[in-house]
């Protein structure tokens, strides 16, 4: 049974303009929205971040080492390398801010690797990984893999499109 959630908000947020793990919406930071799913869910979440600038929200933190460049399957091997050999979590990016614990459930009864479906596109980073995923993904980082070439041969979980909403630039939200 799955028990843990790492949502992955060390990115640099280039397109953004600003941190949006930070940026507000309805009043709270965009990373609580999908840490409050994954407890509705009945996860323990953790931030994996690249700073302190988190610290505030009452999270754990675990913290990417900033000698590395920006690449967000470093945060997802972070949060591997501290499960337990048979254990696998959930991992979410912090910029998915309207995904809920149904999606997550969903998720979380998927047999790893498995990750979200829009129908369309997969969601490489809104995924259940296994500590056993751990060997192949350093091979995939040392050949400079995507996260979506990482993800393809998993099992795809079917999702809302509208829940997946991917939040890239402030004037991603404008519709909101």
């Amino acid at each position: 049974m799955v028990s843990r959630a790492f949502v992955l908000a060390g990115g640099a947020s280039t397109r953004f303009g600003s941190d949006k793990a930070l940026h507000l919406l309805d009043g709270r930071p965009m990373v609580l929205h999908v840490a409050e799913a994954l407890r509705a869910a009945k996860l323990d979440v953790t931030l994996i971040v690249r700073n302190q600038a988190l610290a505030g929200l009452g999270l754990p933190l675990l913290e990417e080492p900033a000698s590395e460049g920006f690449y967000p399957l470093r945060g997802l091997l972070l949060g591997l390398e501290v499960l337990e050999p048979e254990e696998s979590a959930i991992f979410a990016p912090c910029d998915l801010p309207f995904i809920d614990s149904a999606c997550v459930s969903s998720l979380a009864k998927a047999t790893p690797p498995a990750v979200a479906f829009d129908g369309q596109r997969i969601h490489p980073l809104f995924g259940h990984f296994g500590a056993d995923a751990r060997a192949r993904l350093l091979l995939h980082l040392e050949k400079q893999g995507s996260a979506r070439a990482f993800a393809e041969a998993a099992e795809r979980v079917v999702m809302p499109s509208q829940t997946l909403r991917n939040i890239n630039h402030p004037a991603d939200l404008d519709s909101v």
